[in-house]
């Protein structure tokens, strides 16, 4: 099941975080700072409203990933569709591993992408390590195309890729239909 974050989740996600950042950059890395996770996920936050945070939960209701969220009011260059241009960036998706390879992080996609356009964005954003290349391949799986490279992010010396998948038309006609 896919639901928003509540205030109880912050733990598991904070653990996520952790795993995630060890596994990827290294024991040297820092992860996500704390009180900056506490404030984007917070119920009443007034300065990360533009920030939204997915999770993936067991039959217990247990989280097992998590999917951030940031929606970019910015327009894009879209001839066909002047009015939409918004763009929502993932920055963060995590999947438990005891619960990976089971379509879970490609569920938290494709909501991440109802979300999207729910919020007049015409496509999803990411940006992945070059050295994590099971990642590529899974976003590339899920619809990503790669639409460039950006040196030293996230951290200095790290080589990533910047990718992207176009929100399905057929979901934003549907919303421009009042049809859920």
């Amino acid at each position: 099941m896919i639901r928003f974050f509540e205030i109880t989740d912050l733990k598991e996600l904070f653990e996520h975080d952790r795993r995630m950042t060890r596994e990827l950059i290294g024991d040297h890395a820092t992860p996500y700072d704390e009180d900056w996770l506490r404030k984007l996920t917070a119920p009443n936050r007034e300065r990360y409203r533009s920030y939204n945070t997915l999770v993936a939960a067991d039959t217990d209701n247990h989280p097992i990933g998590f999917a951030i969220l940031r929606i970019h009011k910015r327009a894009l260059q879209l001839p066909h569709r002047a009015r939409r241009g918004h763009f929502v960036d993932i920055f963060f998706l995590s999947v438990a591993p005891g619960h990976q390879r089971q379509g879970i992080g490609s569920r938290l996609i494709d909501d991440a992408e109802r979300w999207a356009a729910a919020q007049d964005a015409v496509e999803l954003r990411l940006a992945v390590m070059d050295s994590n290349t099971d990642a590529i391949r899974f976003y590339e799986r899920n619809g990503f195309e790669e639409i460039g490279l950006m040196r030293d992010y996230p951290e200095d010396g790290v080589l990533s890729h910047r990718m992207r998948r176009r929100c399905n038309p057929s979901l934003l006609d549907a919303l421009d239909r009042g049809m859920p």
